[in-house]
């Protein structure tokens, strides 16, 4: 729907100093699939609209995908020794 096809563009706008929000949005498992996901989405505009952030965006990326890695070999070992 219209909100959420908006939101990357409306919180890469107004979040341009501080991205913590943002990322805690991502790394909340709670938080609904679709506003998360948008929240990527805002993150990597940012990375391509504001060099200078891109830095911070690269990290968060990276740090991201080895603890979203790290899970998946966590549940793997849970589930080889069931």
């Amino acid at each position: 729907d219209g909100i959420t096809e908006t939101a990357d563009r409306v919180m890469a706008g107004v979040a341009t100093t501080d991205l913590t929000p943002i990322f805690e949005i991502i790394l909340d498992e709670n938080a609904d699939l679709f506003v998360r996901s948008g929240m990527i989405s805002a993150i990597l505009r940012i990375a391509v609209e504001l060099p200078e952030r891109r830095p911070d965006v690269v990290t968060f990326i990276e740090e991201f995908r080895s603890r979203s890695f790290l899970k998946i070999l966590d549940g793997r070992k849970r589930i080889s020794s069931i």
